[in-house]
């Protein structure tokens, strides 16, 4: 009876710790977009944090992204398809539009297309269009921390 009820200790051990792993490994991913240093679109995802941050900023072709009641205040058409968020010309004063992708980087610009998600009832759902991804990819900022495989994690 002891050696059945140890068997069954050393079994439920070595499943859970193959299970934890996969348990535990989600990484909750938080993305803002903001203008004048309001959120104006939100969003998240996960993934099972392994992927660099090259990687997660890629994440951002296909994430969408939630209004938020700033948006709101913006005046956008409710009709509109794509729409420029725009901090340049005469309203050069203004802070630039924030990308914050956690893990990803945070990369600032002065203008920035979104597209309205055709598929979205409500019509709340955008997507930062890729070609600007792809174009702030290079100007973002990534903490050494958010990096996989920096010295901090070794």
């Amino acid at each position: 009876m002891i050696r059945c009820s140890t068997l069954l200790i050393a079994i439920a051990i070595v499943v859970s710790s193959f299970t934890s792993e996969t348990l535990f490994a989600a990484r909750f991913v938080p993305v803002k977009v903001r203008l004048q240093g309001e959120v104006i679109l939100e969003g998240s995802t996960t993934d099972d944090g392994r992927q660099d941050a090259d990687a997660v900023w890629d994440m951002l072709k296909s994430l969408n992204l939630e209004e938020t009641d700033a948006f709101r205040k913006l005046g956008v058409k409710p009709d509109s398809k794509i729409h420029t968020l725009d901090c340049s010309g005469e309203k050069i004063g203004l802070q630039p539009i924030q990308v914050d992708v956690a893990y990803g980087g945070v990369a600032n610009s002065r203008a920035l297309t979104i597209h309205r998600l055709a598929s979205d009832t409500t019509g709340k759902l955008w997507r930062i269009a890729s070609e600007d991804v792809d174009d702030l990819f290079d100007v973002r900022l990534i903490k050494r921390k958010d990096v996989v495989g920096s010295v901090e994690q070794l």
